[in-house]
């Protein structure tokens, strides 16, 4: 309505006028860093040698802990220390972000001697079995427990080496635990700023019910954020940013009563334009500049609105902003351009035009001449690809592609979307192809089960006929689960009931019960080991549920 928005350009065009003049005056190219810091990331190493460990930066002295995770914990109680602990893995694309951005600086390396730093790769001996103990979600994920094991907090990706170390520090402190503090929130107890600084820079996406178990993440969030002292700009406009997000997902979910109104959608616009203007606000609030994006602009104005152009406008800015910064990491950098491509086609079906088409690609092009570590190289190529296909390139996505296969150390990683490329353009089977190589090179026992899940799931999908490799390819499949203590625990349980769903529709009309049976004894097989008071015996019980 008209009245609403000459209310709201009121309230925010004092503050949109000085970001603009401020982007004028300052230049795109300064850099605002301290100087200590800016040497530190002069002088960082991230390169890894082929000699390295798996997930060690070489070079480094992070001393991860040896031993088990279990003697792990016991060492963080015996030398009163708290314990760090890294999920990971070694191809995917924000792990290589972390340790080229965290563990490969000083700061970091010095800080990490307080703690019991443990590194667990997804690939290793139960290690899906220990994801599921902590409740893991994806790669990475970063927990913090007390020397006596409780759980601290999860610290999210995106944050600089500033914020990192300020998170580590309150976990030093002695701090009590994310789970503590929001029930203290919620019951109206003292909560001191710590505290909310802990809430505030907490990895919530990766949560897991831990932290918001058997609580509303509307209501909870909400609390949060209003109770946050002003004074703590960041944390509090991070918690805003959660809130938010939870209230436009429940506003949009038919099975959910809650409905923003009218009102609480002008103050969030109002709030999200303020963050926007203010640098320092944007840098710490990576996830609602760039995850959040499409999703709150859609749900809080209308397309071919002024409001949509307003905060379309400013967000830009932003993201130019931020792409011209030099701390901003080159993966960053492209994922701003994505951010602005999915804006100019928010309101339309059309592609996006030239100019923007040429701009991407340009911006890659940037991109790849400065992403030189091989950490680097994975989290910029796998940006790469979202920009060049968002924006209508895809043949040039696919000469990159090709050409990283010869520079990556997990080629297999890029496989799928060379697969993806070719199944658009209509040759099956050089989808198939690249979909079979990609699982026959891919290394570790989950990462193998991962992408074997994907062949399978292509032969389902692009020929569903070929009844005799499908079975072939699963048994084949199931056979990496062999004698597997966490065949069913974790990510691979996950994929385990993916496998069945999918397997339950290729059969829905009976047509192919031999090869089901013989898919289902060799699942039976492998659950025959599983103790009944085991979660994992479920996992193998509704493998082939009906759909």
């Amino acid at each position: 309505p008209q009245t609403w928005l000459n209310l709201q350009m009121k309230n925010i065009s004092a503050a949109l006028v000085a970001f603009c003049i401020a982007l004028a005056v300052t230049g795109c190219g300064r850099s605002d860093s301290p100087p200590a810091q800016a040497e530190s990331r002069q002088k960082a190493q991230p390169e890894t040698a082929d000699e390295a460990a798996p997930g060690v930066v070489a070079g480094d002295s992070i001393r991860w802990y040896e031993g088990s995770v279990d003697a792990a914990f016991e060492a963080a109680l015996d030398q009163d220390k708290p314990l760090f602990l890294y999920w990971g893995a070694a191809w995917c694309p924000p792990c290589h972000q972390i340790k080229d951005q965290i563990f490969s600086r000083p700061e970091f390396i010095q800080k990490s001697r307080l703690f019991i730093p443990v590194y667990l790769d997804g690939d290793t001996e139960r290690a899906q079995k220990y994801g599921d103990r902590f409740g893991v979600l994806g790669y990475p994920t970063v927990i913090v427990f007390s020397p006596d094991g409780r759980e601290l907090t999860r610290i999210p990706g995106g944050l600089d080496i500033g914020l990192y170390a300020n998170v580590l520090d309150l976990t030093l402190e002695g701090i009590r635990p994310v789970s503590e503090i929001v029930q203290a929130v919620l019951s109206d107890e003292n909560v001191g700023k710590d505290d909310y600084r802990l809430l505030g820079f907490y990895s919530w996406s990766q949560d897991n019910d831990r932290a918001l178990a058997g609580v509303d993440r509307v209501e909870a969030f909400r609390k949060m954020a209003e109770t946050c002292p002003p004074d703590l700009e960041a944390a509090s406009a991070r918690l805003y940013a959660e809130y938010l997000r939870a209230a436009l997902a429940a506003d949009k979910d038919p099975e959910n009563a809650y409905t923003m109104s009218d009102a609480q959608k002008q103050a969030a616009l109002e709030r999200v334009m303020l963050i926007l203007a203010d640098e320092q606000l944007s840098k710490a609030n990576l996830p609602l500049v760039i995850s959040y994006s499409g999703d709150v602009v859609a749900g809080l104005t209308l397309a071919d609105t002024a409001e949509r152009e307003l905060i379309v406008t400013a967000w830009n800015a932003r993201l130019d902003a931020l792409a011209a910064d030099p701390e901003t990491s080159v993966a960053d950098r492209l994922w701003t351009q994505y951010v602005k491509l999915k804006f100019a086609t928010l309101d339309t079906d059309q592609e996006v035009p030239d100019s923007m088409a040429a701009e991407a690609r340009a911006e890659v092009d940037r991109a790849n001449t400065q992403a030189e570590s091989i950490y680097q190289r994975q989290s910029f190529m796998n940006a790469a690809w979202y920009v060049l296909t968002a924006s209508g390139q895809s043949e040039y996505a696919r000469q990159l592609l090709l050409e990283e296969l010869d520079k990556s150390k997990q080629p297999y990683y890029f496989m799928p979307s060379l697969a993806k490329l070719d199944e658009e353009a209509g040759d099956t089977q050089g989808a198939l192809a690249w979909l079979k190589k990609g699982y026959e090179t891919s290394e570790g026992p989950a990462t193998r089960f991962q992408w074997g899940y994907y062949y399978v799931d292509g032969l389902i999908r692009l020929t569903p006929e070929d009844a005799e490799t499908i079975a072939a390819a699963t048994d084949q499949l199931l056979g990496e689960l062999d004698g597997r203590q966490d065949a069913f625990y974790n990510r691979t349980g996950r994929i385990m009931k993916r496998l069945g769903a999918r397997l339950s529709e290729w059969n829905i009309d009976g047509a192919y019960d031999e090869q089901i049976r013989e898919i289902q004894l060799h699942v039976d097989s492998l659950c025959e080991d599983i103790p009944e008071s085991d979660q994992a015996l479920e996992t193998c019980q509704v493998f082939m549920e009906e759909v």
